[in-house]
């Protein structure tokens, strides 16, 4: 599943403050912009020294905050800048992502509510809006707001990624497929999608087009954990033994004590009556803690 919220760069233009604060709050920005989070944070605590009533320092304040999961302190940060300007779109967004990351879900709908309210053509609102609402499990509701916010931005892939996993948690396979293809045509190279793409092909029973999809992730990153896993298991599905046998190989190679793996390769080995490696395989994974194998290894390994 993936959802994910979008981030807005610290690039703003800061006006109607005291020229002192945007000295301080533009190199805190930098700061930030060049991976210096503690530095920005004490730029925009001069701000604020100089300025109590700076809204944008205690804004980008959270933002560092947030960006380096302090959450509690992003939200006062947040909390402060709203209480000094109510009218701030970005900043309802932003503490809305928080208390996503809080698990508050009704809070952060509560948020993009008011962003919605002041910005009704904000897509970063919608698509997180349908986030919360994705969270809450309330997937109906959410694909309705990332049916706005795709209207909104047409050729941003994140609008179709979530209403794809909506789509995917509502078991609308179909639809889901349709809508992370859309996405792939706009960001070809995110592995993310391509691996929900054979998830939902391997439910439904396209093994064909879901190693596809694997094989598109490996291609992207070759040692994609995952990618290996779920596509050794639609190999077994086409009797593809040999295949499948590779790829559990390939996983131990990654990762020397996957019990799983041994386990899995070493049922595939049964499944080629080859139960000297079968045996090999069930000890392995059983000595790795994997109270199954001893079942498998009593079984056939007599």
């Amino acid at each position: 599943m993936r959802i994910f919220i979008i981030i807005l760069m610290l690039h703003w233009t800061v006006s109607g403050i005291s020229q002192t604060d945007v000295e301080y709050i533009n190199a805190g920005r930098s700061e930030a912009n060049n991976g210096k989070y503690n530095e920005a944070l004490k730029k925009f605590d001069a701000a604020i020294q100089i300025n109590p009533n700076s809204s944008k320092a205690y804004y980008f304040k959270g933002r560092v905050n947030s960006f380096l999961d302090d959450n509690i302190s992003a939200l006062t940060n947040f909390n402060t800048a709203i209480t000094l300007n109510p009218k701030d779109t970005l900043t309802y967004i932003e503490r809305g992502y928080v208390k996503i990351k809080l698990q508050d879900y009704q809070g952060a709908i509560n948020d993009f509510n008011y962003a919605i309210n002041l910005d009704s053509i904000n897509f970063n609102a919608y698509l997180s809006r349908g986030a919360a609402k994705h969270y809450l499990e309330n997937d109906t509701a959410a694909i309705l707001d990332y049916n706005i916010a795709i209207k909104l931005n047409p050729q941003s892939a994140d609008g179709y990624i979530n209403r794809g996993t909506s789509y995917k948690t509502l078991q609308n396979n179909i639809a889901a497929i349709e809508d992370f293809e859309k996405a792939i045509e706009i960001s070809p190279n995110d592995l993310t999608i391509y691996m929900d793409i054979g998830i939902v092909k391997g439910r439904i029973e396209d093994a064909i087009g879901a190693i596809k999809a694997y094989d598109k992730v490996i291609e992207i990153d070759i040692n994609y954990y995952d990618a290996y896993y779920n596509r050794a298991k639609q190999k077994f599905a086409l009797k593809d033994y040999d295949g499948a046998i590779y790829d559990f190989s390939y996983l131990i190679k990654l990762n020397s004590k996957d019990a799983d793996a041994y386990l899995f390769r070493g049922f595939t080995y049964i499944t080629k009556n080859d139960s000297e490696n079968a045996c090999k395989d069930f000890k392995s994974s059983y000595d790795l803690g994997q109270t199954d194998a001893l079942r498998y290894s009593n079984q056939y390994c007599k």
